[in-house]
């Protein structure tokens, strides 16, 4: 039987594999999150840390969201035929928190205009 000192060890000297599957990218967008049931919703703001095409990592400046669905809203930072702000809108769900930043995984995700009030954009309008 090995000792606690030795399984240790092992485990510093072997190296740690990638568990995600896709590349994050370091963004820092200002972004909007909204979480919780109807009548109940609760929001805040923060940063992103990093993004992939499944998740992004961001930063709480005060109420954590609660684990669970959540909308998260970034300003993206490109404009729409070269004038329109864009909104990336995702809905996903928490999978891990600690201290103030937030992981989340994407289960939906569309461009929207960011002075749109949810409508979506007509499909002939390219980014």
């Amino acid at each position: 039987m090995s000792s606690p000192r030795a399984a240790i060890a092992r485990t510093q000297k072997s190296p740690q594999k990638e568990r995600r599957l896709c590349h994050r990218y370091p963004l820092t967008l200002r972004i909007e999150y909204k979480f919780g049931m109807r009548g109940t919703e609760a929001h805040g703001f923060g940063k992103t840390v990093n993004i992939s095409s499944h998740g992004v990592l961001f930063e709480a400046e005060e109420d954590q969201p609660a684990n669970g669905p959540i909308d998260v809203l970034m300003d993206w930072p490109c404009l729409r035929n070269g004038v329109s702000p864009v909104r990336l809108v995702v809905r996903g769900h928490v999978v891990r928190k600690d201290s103030r930043f937030v992981a989340v995984c994407f289960t939906r995700h569309e461009f929207r205009s960011a002075r749109s009030s949810g409508k979506r954009a007509p499909r002939k309008t390219k980014l």
